[in-house]
């Protein structure tokens, strides 16, 4: 297994899809924010169709979600300047 460690930051509020299809699970994808309609998606079929999956939401600025199948894509929606990791 070898690490990932993918970053970024969004540029305004509108929604980023990054594709992970090669991240092998299991995997943590996370989102710094504190913006009301913060959220993290997964699709599993190359970007079509995306689903919400449950928060560990233990720290109030930061949504985590512990990937443990393969997902081809995920994106991320928040506001200016959030920062987001597939690690």
């Amino acid at each position: 297994m070898r690490a990932v460690n993918i970053r970024g930051t969004l540029t305004d509020g509108v929604a980023v899809a990054q594709p992970i299809a090669n991240v092998e699970p299991p995997t943590t994808v996370t989102l710094k924010s504190a913006a009301a309609g913060r959220r993290i998606e997964v699709s599993t079929d190359g970007g079509t169709e995306y689903a919400t999956p449950s928060y560990d939401t233990n720290t109030a600025a930061t949504l985590a979600v512990a990937l443990m199948a393969p997902a081809t894509h995920v994106r991320f929606t928040g506001q200016a300047g959030d920062v987001w990791s597939v690690l």
